[in-house]
């Protein structure tokens, strides 16, 4: 056998263990020890005073029931540990893979519900609304007017984590644009200017499903760019006792 022939065998026997990488992770793996999470319990969600809202949330994990979409158990450990992601989420993702195969960048975008002019409330408190009223049983009215001010805000502070954390990871762009690309685009506007401003007023809801609630309002601007009022769009969705916004545009 040649100086070649050993040298190949040499780097064979060194690679053969990068290569099975998982399985001998797995075999070194003991699932019958006992961890620290082992003796973590579920607790309640979080509950705030009347008048105060929750802390911002993303609602696009959430923990799995137990044995929910797992693999068969061994010992202590799982085959196939179960999905983080929302059904709303999952969904998502799928439509979104299905798109980007069918058209790159792009994702299809459904249609608005439908929204009667007679039934928009108010929720501007400068208005006189009265934020204690409930839109649907548990969910008063401060909880979305909240919303609303604690989003405006973390654009004017350039906060950008805090923005986008208000957006559900199903967030649908309007133009089409993947959630990453949208993104990017947003992101030059909180960043990208200086001494920005942002203030909502004149805000009013619908309830437009259990789940979903349209709110419109007042957008204005300020930054050493410009000033711009706009009126906006979104439609909110639930997941768990969390709101995000699932969609945005200029309102009709």
């Amino acid at each position: 056998m040649n100086q070649g022939h050993y040298k190949f065998i040499a780097m064979l026997a060194i690679n053969i263990p990068v290569l099975a990488g998982c399985a001998l992770i797995r075999d070194d793996i003991d699932c019958e020890a006992t961890e620290a999470y082992h003796f973590a319990r579920e607790v309640g969600p979080l509950n705030a005073p009347e008048g105060v809202s929750l802390p911002s949330q993303r609602a696009d994990r959430r923990v799995p029931a137990v044995g929910e979409g797992a693999g068969k158990s061994i010992g202590k450990c799982l085959e196939r540990p179960p999905t983080v992601l929302s059904n709303e989420s999952q969904v998502a993702l799928r439509e979104a893979g299905l798109n980007a195969n069918k058209s790159g960048d792009s994702q299809v975008v459904r249609a608005w519900p439908e929204m009667a002019e007679d039934r928009w409330t108010s929720i501007d408190a400068l208005a006189g609304a009265d934020l204690q009223k409930p839109l649907q049983p548990g969910l008063p009215a401060w909880r979305i007017h909240d919303l609303l001010q604690d989003w405006a805000r973390a654009w004017s502070e350039q906060e950008s984590d805090a923005y986008f954390a208000f957006y559900a990871g199903s967030f649908l762009a309007e133009d089409g644009m993947s959630w990453a690309s949208w993104r990017n685009e947003r992101l030059g506007r909180i960043i990208g200017a200086a001494n920005v401003d942002v203030s909502v007023y004149g805000a009013e809801v619908q309830v437009v499903g259990p789940d979903n609630i349209a709110v419109r309002f007042t957008e204005r601007y300020r930054a050493d760019s410009g000033t711009a009022v706009t009126r906006k769009q979104m439609l909110l969705i639930r997941e768990g006792d969390v709101w995000s916004i699932k969609r945005e545009r200029p309102a009709p």
